[in-house]
């Protein structure tokens, strides 16, 4: 434990701003100190009071910046008892030199304990302090006037412990949220990708298969397009995968058109495209993934697009809805929401699906 390596570097991964945030209250030993230098006390009793808040600052000052890493490689538990055991230390050395007015140094050893240490294993220690700078209080004939800074000064430093905690805690819960909501985003994503292109690429790669034989140009020309779709979508997921994904509406509609006729199904479009960002983009996303619906599980022959500055409908005469939703639809609903969009999906009177959003 006691090795040159474990206090090298004593500055590498300070942390500066919890070093700052500590720090900022120990302007108030300045009247302690104030009121000795002022005072008749000899030289020597002016030097131990002036040395004592200096070091007793600057000890204050770096463990709150270095608690976390110094010594290296003790425990955190070694790291506190340290700590806490030098400033209590000098607290103590305070008592005789400053009289009653060193239980100014009450509140900065119960801030250590509420800040540097938080938890309810240690709390006991600050009631202990508490007491201990009353007995100081009662040693110097009841000096009352400081009795504030034993009291009520900790009570505050605990309260203020507690508000920090709680809102750090509800930082790491959000920033967890956050987190779980990106992966969440980042694996629709992919699903909606991958989904897409792999179903088109399918259904050319049969097309080509079937016409091998009878007409090599064609299936030549199908396989060149499963290439093509092979080598958009694996840009599209490294684009996704990075949070930079934007897809174009027009792009998708003709692709999407695409791959119907590839699958066998006649598609209609009538498209005036919105001007927000956002909407057409949360359209791109839902004609993506209906028309792999349509593709994979309507057995339609016919389907329509419909675009306007704030709707988009996609009719199909297949099957209609059945069963469970399953991802492509709880990734349209989601697409629907995050642009504030309304969502209906139906089955039509006459037969097939009904996808209907309205901004």
């Amino acid at each position: 434990m006691f090795n040159a390596e474990a206090f090298a570097r004593p500055f590498k991964g300070f942390a500066f701003i919890e070093c700052a945030y500590g720090s900022i209250w120990l302007g108030f030993l300045v009247f302690p100190l104030w009121y000795l230098l002022a005072s008749d006390a000899p030289a020597a009793t002016k030097t131990a009071g002036a040395s004592i808040t200096l070091a007793f600052a600057l000890i204050y000052s770096f463990g709150f910046g270095a608690i976390g890493y110094f010594p290296r490689g003790w425990t955190a538990r070694h790291r506190f008892w340290v700590f806490f055991g030098l400033l209590s230390g000098l607290a103590v050395g305070a008592v005789p030199v400053f009289g009653a007015s060193a239980v100014s140094f009450v509140t900065f050893l119960v801030a250590v304990v509420a800040f540097v240490h938080p938890g309810p294993r240690l709390l006991w220690l600050i009631p202990v302090i508490c007491a201990l700078g009353c007995g100081v209080l009662l040693l110097y004939g009841g000096a009352w006037e400081f009795l504030s800074l034993t009291v009520f000064s900790p009570v505050l430093v605990v309260v203020v412990s507690w508000v920090t905690q709680a809102e750090r805690k509800r930082n790491d819960l959000q920033a967890a949220l956050d987190l779980a909501n990106q992966r969440e985003k980042i694996a629709s994503d992919v699903h909606d990708l991958l989904g897409h292109s792999l179903t088109v690429m399918k259904l050319k790669a049969e097309v080509a298969a079937r016409y091998l034989d009878r007409d090599p140009d064609v299936a030549r020309k199908e396989m060149q397009a499963v290439a093509e779709i092979a080598k958009r979508g694996l840009a599209e997921v490294r684009v996704s995968v990075a949070q930079q994904l934007g897809l174009d509406l027009p792009t998708e509609i003709d692709l999407a058109r695409d791959a119907l006729a590839s699958a066998g199904v006649r598609c209609d479009v009538a498209v005036h495209a919105p001007e927000e960002k956002k909407l057409a983009q949360a359209f791109a996303w839902i004609v993506r993934e209906a028309a792999t619906n349509v593709i994979r599980h309507a057995q339609a022959e016919r389907c329509t697009i419909e675009v306007t500055p704030r709707s988009l409908r996609i009719s199909d005469d297949g099957q209609g809805v059945h069963g469970p939703e399953g991802h492509g639809i709880e990734g349209i609903r989601r697409r629907a929401t995050e642009a504030g969009a309304r969502l209906s999906i139906e089955a039509r009177p006459k037969g097939g699906t009904l996808v209907e959003v309205q901004a």
